[in-house]
């Protein structure tokens, strides 16, 4: 018998929720070694804010603020932007599984030969 229950929208919801979360901590948290843009600034040196992540990246704050409050869902390409920028490995943002997520054959990456 199958127990898994079925993927909510409210599912997408919360994961959402949660990497806004993890941005918001990752951006605010004082013990990194990322040093502001502009030096002249006066909030504590590091630091990162909305303006200066979105810069960083190549998106306005306001799309970084509709990440952190879950209002727009995070493309994964801007998320590796963020954890790069932000110096957090991606799996930071992720919250972890209570079970291992399982493929389907037909989401199997294909070796292309360019």
């Amino acid at each position: 018998m199958n127990n898994h229950r079925k993927h909510t929208v409210e599912d997408d919801l919360e994961l959402y929720k949660h990497i806004g979360k993890k941005i918001l901590e990752a951006r605010t948290n004082k013990n990194r070694n990322i040093y502001p843009m502009n030096p002249n600034r006066k909030i504590p040196c590091k630091f990162v804010t909305q303006t200066e992540l979105g810069k960083a990246i190549g998106i306005t704050f306001q799309q970084i603020q509709k990440y952190e409050k879950a209002q727009n869902k995070i493309p994964l390409d801007k998320l590796v932007s963020v954890a790069r920028y932000l110096k957090k490995p991606l799996s930071f943002f992720i919250p972890q599984l209570d079970e291992p997520l399982i493929l389907k054959p037909e989401w199997e990456v294909k070796n292309v030969q360019q």
